[in-house]
């Protein structure tokens, strides 16, 4: 692994938060994966045996019913982390993982990580808190698919792909397929599609993979503060 590629991982959640000497451990003993659009990175069911810290590119967590219907659970980014359930005593992984985009990982061994965790508190504190952080954006998620509708889904999603801080009028980048969104967001891509149209008359337009937003502090009011209309 490359200089590059090492001090990127270091600012990633799972690698970030550990000490100096245990996040080493990681970088050294680590192996860089990639993945296709389309590749499957794990299947549930499947024994746990590593951790990816995805470097680049988007990867979907989702399930599939007895009928063979699919439910986006999650769809994560660079810096975030897949499989960690394993840290927390899964002994398999408990949804299916597909590169949406290709997608650059790291992959690190489920034993190597808990080895680290048993030698070092600190270590140990670190990765959990990491955990429990992945459960509380999930419990976020749900509240968020509950209580509002679909345009303000969809708002809160583009307004997700924001830098920190970013305000006044912007372009964004829908960075996976408008079927990926949906699903992420708990919608047919046909919803999608209608509130897509409802946003216009928030100053939304999108045309292809690009969100053009005219006020971002528009925008986020109308998510976090009116109601469902």
């Amino acid at each position: 692994m490359n200089e590059a590629l090492r001090n990127a991982a270091r600012r990633a959640d799972l690698i970030g938060m550990c000490p100096k000497e245990a996040a080493d451990i990681l970088l050294d003993q680590g192996s860089v994966r990639m993945f296709e659009r389309g590749a499957t990175v794990f299947s549930a069911g499947a024994p746990a045996q590593h951790v990816f810290v995805i470097m680049a590119g988007w990867v979907k967590l989702y399930s599939v019913s007895a009928r063979g219907q699919e439910a986006v659970i999650n769809v994560l980014g660079p810096g975030q982390t897949i499989g960690d359930a394993a840290v927390l005593g899964a002994p398999a992984h408990m949804v299916h993982a597909e590169a949406t985009t290709q997608v650059q990982a790291l992959q690190l061994p489920v034993s190597l990580v808990l080895s680290l965790m048993d030698r070092s508190p600190e270590t140990r504190g670190a990765i959990l808190a990491g955990a429990r952080a992945h459960l509380n954006a999930l419990v976020r998620e749900i509240e968020m698919l509950k209580l509002r509708d679909g345009a303000q889904r969809a708002a809160r999603f583009l307004l997700s792909l924001l830098p920190p801080g970013q305000g006044g009028a912007c372009d964004v980048r829908l960075p996976y397929d408008k079927v990926v969104i949906a699903g992420r967001i708990g919608m047919s891509p046909e919803s999608l599609s209608r509130a897509f149209a409802r946003l216009r008359n928030r100053g939304v337009t999108v045309e292809g993979n690009t969100a053009r937003i005219a006020d971002t502090h528009d925008l986020s009011r109308f998510c976090d503060l009116c109601e469902t209309e």
